[in-house]
């Protein structure tokens, strides 16, 4: 019998940094017992397991398919066995019933990682406008994707039980020795050592921000989700032109306030229930202004005088857009355009 360590996110949680260390060292780990398995396993997470388990959780029969049978026979004879993936978080009250079935026998211990609401929000939608063809405002985007964090932790604890789910709070101030990596572990298996462990040497997805992350937003209109997400790596080699092409963005007070009282009542009921105590933010969240007009057009010129240097196809689209192209239906940019028009902005004439 293995002891599970069921890693479920959220997203943006420091979970690539998780997933790249335990792949990293799953051959040393192993020696000690401890198992990183590869089946399931989509790159350096278990995505492919929590798909699989999307469309076979109302299959009875799933349980004897080859997906289970390898995964059972991968952990067979380990002391721990760690599975990691945020689309966990998101499978349904069935999904995670067959997560209990398929780790039938083994002592579960789920683990999930909460963060504040609106650096989670933030962080969210930089990296869906970022990757994909994402281009509503921010305060949009909050309104159609609310959260109840406490009905995720919920799910879990009504199948595997209060008392076997791990709730921590992303938040540098109570992570262990400020690191969610060494956090993690802590939960695993306390005698590890991280320090004699390989770590990778630069943050695993760095938040794309100020005018370029606008920029994307803009193109976001004229591209299908397989052209937009296509630029991902490009705008991420974009982003280190400039201190404001990467890190937090900032929002609004009236904005920051909204959110934070939407989830009031969630912060309560985690705290209560589950000792997480998130922190309630107040005031302008401080970053780089999305857009900063009074930049735009020195930046543009910068984006699309590398993007062209290196061959990007980001800026065939940038072009698209710099020359405005009519649209099948109205667009409205706030600020740059007015409701019903029909042609894109020319971004170069904002200066």
């Amino acid at each position: 019998m293995s002891d599970i360590i069921l890693h479920i996110g959220l997203n943006k949680t420091g979970t690539s940094s998780i997933q790249d260390f335990m792949n990293m060292n799953a051959a040393k780990l192993l020696r000690h017992g401890m198992c990183y398995p590869t089946t399931g396993r989509d790159g350096t997470a278990h995505h492919a397991l929590s798909r699989w388990i999307k469309v076979n959780k109302d299959d009875p029969a799933a349980l004897e398919s080859e997906m289970v049978k390898s995964l059972r026979k991968e952990i067979e004879g380990t002391r721990i066995t760690v599975l990691s993936s945020e689309d966990f978080h998101t499978l349904t009250d069935r999904g995670v019933e067959m997560m209990k079935e398929i780790l039938k026998d083994h002592r579960v211990k789920v683990v999930v990682y909460l963060r504040e609401h609106l650096n989670y929000l933030a962080s969210w939608y930089q990296q869906n406008v970022q990757g994909t063809h994402l281009s509503c405002a921010f305060d949009t985007f909050c309104y159609f994707n609310k959260k109840p964090l406490h009905a995720i932790v919920e799910r879990w604890a009504a199948v595997f039980g209060k008392q076997h789910v791990s709730v921590r709070v992303y938040d540098r101030a109570q992570l262990l020795g400020g690191d969610i990596v060494q956090d993690f572990l802590e939960q695993v298996n306390p005698r590890l050592d991280v320090a004699k462990l390989k770590r990778k040497p630069y943050e695993s997805n760095p938040s794309v921000s100020g005018n370029l992350l606008f920029a994307k937003r803009l193109i976001n209109n004229f591209c299908d989700k397989s052209q937009a997400a296509s630029y991902v790596h490009e705008v991420s080699a974009l982003s280190k032109l400039k201190p404001t092409f990467a890190g937090h963005m900032l929002v609004a007070g009236d904005v920051v306030d909204a959110v934070v009282q939407s989830y009031k009542q969630d912060r309560r009921i985690l705290a209560h229930k589950y000792g997480a105590k998130i922190p309630e933010l107040s005031g302008v969240r401080a970053g780089h202004a999305t857009p900063d007009l009074d930049a735009f057009a020195e930046d543009w010129a910068l984006i699309m005088h590398t993007a062209e240097v290196r061959g990007f196809g980001f800026a065939t689209a940038a072009r698209v857009l710099s020359k405005g192209v009519a649209l099948k239906a109205p667009m409205h940019v706030p600020g740059l355009s007015h409701p019903g028009s029909l042609h894109a902005p020319n971004p170069m004439s904002l200066s």
